[in-house]
């Protein structure tokens, strides 16, 4: 048996160490900074979603910037690239040097702004600003600490980026049930209104989840025909692209991009107090409004089509099938088959966007509207994640597994 699937044993061990470390360094406290820090954002949903996916920002540990840093850089240069075939890429630093340079400059920034919030029961070397700086390290040496492990569980784990997130995840739904539980052994929760609520929002999530699995799952196919393959295999021969083509990197890449308007009006509420609009359009660009809420639609939608674009490249797809000789019936060779592919980029990654995004805001939008306490609101977006991220990791398993079947033969 261990003979059989040593590959994967091996990389489940790996993955189970990354996890152990990623929870220990979420468990070492900054130096010098008070632990039991006030957190007057807490009930925001955007930091209990940001909470989910990157860690706890209520305790004041190496990893409290989590892994956005990396995501946000790598949105960046992302978009960099938006419209550049892969010959026009082509750069003297390569593209993960790339994203962790930016990756510096962006932990900088959070660092700076995350320190200002702490209390600092000491000061090193009796100086306030020595201090701030020391956790500023800190804090940027814990991010690439994050990205190390990520690297470490791509090449030798299972799960790669996404094993980090479902622990957040994981750690974050254990916590909202227990609020929820003690809001019932208090008495705060317990009418039949509030059960219903948590019925509503546990439907919607199994739905989102379920929905979310089919659209990873179902593809839409186009018939190709091949080149010298004339006779009845010619039939199987299609070119397949998933109903949700970009997967869930939009639901999590949103939130690092959403950060950038969130800290921008809270930069610039501390530069210039006492500004009314300033902070009347900080509240707007709150998920806890109706504003805040379609700009994070419309930050989902546009990230989706970007990411669309740039992995699924119709471009490049049409340059390649020409150069193969292949080609789609009906259709020339060239641009007329590169702006097909670009409309069924576009039409799958809308409807995608339509019937996933509208299950991720209608709990946000239940809580507007009914006032729901942050706890129960991130149900569904939390099984969502899970069922999602769990299908990816147990198909990698799944992959893994078959592979080491086949060790002899090879």
């Amino acid at each position: 048996m261990f003979k059989r699937n040593r590959r994967l044993i091996k990389k489940l061990a790996v993955a189970f160490v990354v996890v152990i470390v990623y929870i220990i360094g979420q468990n070492i406290m900054v130096p010098y900074v008070r632990v039991d820090e006030a957190e007057p954002l807490v009930n925001q949903t955007f930091v209990q979603m940001l909470q989910a996916i990157n860690g706890s920002r209520q305790a004041v540990s190496v990893f409290s910037l989590g892994i956005m840093p990396y995501m946000m850089a790598s949105i960046l240069l992302m978009l960099k690239n938006l419209g550049k075939s892969d010959k026009k890429r082509i750069s003297v630093i390569s593209p993960k040097k790339q994203a962790k340079i930016l990756t510096l400059f962006i932990c900088m920034v959070m660092a700076f702004l995350r320190t200002a919030e702490f209390e600092y029961t000491q000061f090193l070397l009796g100086s306030a600003v020595v201090s701030r700086l020391f956790a500023m390290l800190v804090l940027i040496a814990g991010v690439f600490g994050i990205i190390w492990l990520t690297e470490v569980n791509t090449g030798d784990g299972i799960g790669g980026m996404s094993l980090i997130i479902i622990v957040n995840i994981m750690k974050n739904i254990i916590r909202n049930v227990l609020k929820i539980w003690s809001g019932f052994e208090s008495g705060v929760y317990g009418s039949r209104k509030d059960i219903c609520q948590i019925a509503v929002l546990v439907l919607i999530g199994l739905i989102s989840m379920i929905m979310l699995m089919l659209f990873e799952k179902a593809e839409f196919r186009i018939p190709v025909q091949k080149v010298m393959i004339y006779n009845e295999m010619s039939e199987d021969n299609y070119m397949a692209f998933k109903l949700n083509p970009v997967g869930m990197q939009p639901m999590m890449y949103v939130m690092a991009f959403y950060i950038i308007p969130f800290y921008l009006f809270n930069i610039l509420i501390s530069l210039f107090p006492g500004r009314r609009f300033l902070v009347l359009l900080a509240e707007g660009v709150q998920l806890d409004h109706f504003t805040g809420l379609a700009l994070y639609l419309i930050l989902y939608f546009l990230l989706a089509l970007a990411l669309a674009m740039v992995e699924l490249s119709p471009s490049d797809l049409a340059e390649e099938m020409q150069k193969s000789g292949d080609c789609i019936i009906g259709l020339r060779p060239g641009r007329e088959t590169q702006d097909y592919f670009k409309t069924v980029v576009l039409r799958l990654t809308v409807f995608s966007c339509i019937v996933l995004g509208g299950l991720i805001a209608l709990p946000m939008l239940l809580r507007i509207i009914w006032g729901l306490p942050q706890e129960m609101t991130m149900i569904p977006m939390s099984l969502m994640f899970i069922g999602g991220i769990s299908r990816n990791i147990s198909l990698e398993i799944k992959t893994v597994s078959r592979l080491d079947s086949y060790q002899e033969v090879l």
